[in-house]
Formats: structure tokens, C-alpha cells, sequence
């Protein structure tokens, strides 16, 4: 009688997750463990703008999602993983918004003569007490600068832009997001 009970509740988590994406609507993850983990990454054309060498990331999150700590601190820092190569460098803060929005702030700097790639840059782990909803996460870039250390200029600087999506947790087989 169990495995019968098993079997009805599969099909009909399998039956809700279907009638979701055949709606248009995208799935979350689920809050496994406590913790759910997003993939940040930086999309650009190389070839039309040349050398990217340094940036801000602002990946805002939703309530009900956190980064433990604040500022700079190692708890914070310890939640952020790099996907690059370790000639590249990565500084994040967490800024809480005090009623507004929460967000970490990402410096990324590449090093001399080698442009950032238009890739996936960073993976961040957040506490969660239930899961985030597709989209909950915002990411935007700031103060864009090329291989010289000038910013970019406004129109060039808006053609960089980042991207969240949710991966599977560490240690998880990809299915089980």
C-alpha cells in the first residue's frame, strides 16, 4: 500500500511540474538542505566590443533567500565560488537593503592583456527558507571598463550584460534540481 501511495504522489509531482512548463511557467529549484545555488554568468560580443578587462556584478535576490553575514566577511566570501580561471579576480560584498532590495556586489578584473570571458564567471550558494521562484534573481553590470582601465561608454557599457540561472546543489546529480 506504501509503494502504491509512492507511485500516486510521483506521478502527481511529475503531472503538476509538466502542466507548469507546457504554461509557460519555468520551475524553481527546491530549497534542498536549507540552500539553493544559482550560476552567474556574463554574456558580451567579444568581437564587437573588444577587451572587457573590468566590472561590477550586482546580483540582487529575493526575500526569503540570504547570503549569512555582511559586507566582506569570510561567510559571505565563502559563498561565492569562481568558474575562472584563478589569474582572474573576484571580490564580492553582500549589501543588504535595508527595506530595498538585497544584493552582492562582484568585482571582476581580468588580468593584463587578457580579456573576461562571455562566460559562466561565478556560482553562489544562498540560504533559503522555501524555493525561489524562476526569475527572482536580477543581475546587472556596472561600470564596464576595457583593457586600458577607461569605462566604457553608456551605449557600449549596456551591450555587457549577466545572467542567473539555478543549478543543481554541489554534490548533486544534475536531475535533481
Amino acid at each position: 500500500m506504501t509503494g502504491m501511495r509512492f507511485v500516486a504522489s510521483f506521478g502527481l509531482t511529475l503531472g503538476l511540474l509538466a502542466a507548469r512548463v507546457a504554461g509557460g511557467e519555468t520551475p524553481g529549484p527546491s530549497c534542498i538542505g536549507g540552500q539553493v545555488e544559482v550560476t552567474v554568468s556574463l554574456r558580451y560580443d567579444e568581437r564587437t566590443l573588444g577587451d572587457v578587462a573590468g566590472l561590477f556584478l550586482q546580483v540582487g535576490y529575493p526575500e526569503g533567500v540570504s547570503v549569512p553575514g555582511k559586507g566582506t566577511d569570510a561567510s559571505v566570501r565563502e559563498r561565492i565560488t569562481s568558474l575562472l580561471d584563478p589569474k582572474f579576480r573576484l571580490v564580492s560584498t553582500d549589501e543588504d537593503g535595508d527595506g530595498g532590495e538585497d544584493r552582492l556586489r562582484i568585482l571582476l578584473v581580468a588580468p593584463a592583456k587578457e580579456p573576461l570571458p562571455s562566460a559562466p564567471i561565478a556560482r553562489i550558494r544562498f540560504d533559503c527558507e522555501k524555493p525561489p521562484k524562476a526569475g527572482a534573481f536580477r543581475c546587472t553590470t556596472d561600470q564596464v571598463a576595457d583593457g586600458a582601465g577607461q569605462l566604457l561608454r553608456d551605449r557600449e557599457a549596456k551591450q555587457v550584460a549577466c545572467d542567473v540561472a539555478f543549478a543543481a546543489p554541489s554534490g548533486q546529480p544534475a536531475a535533481a534540481r
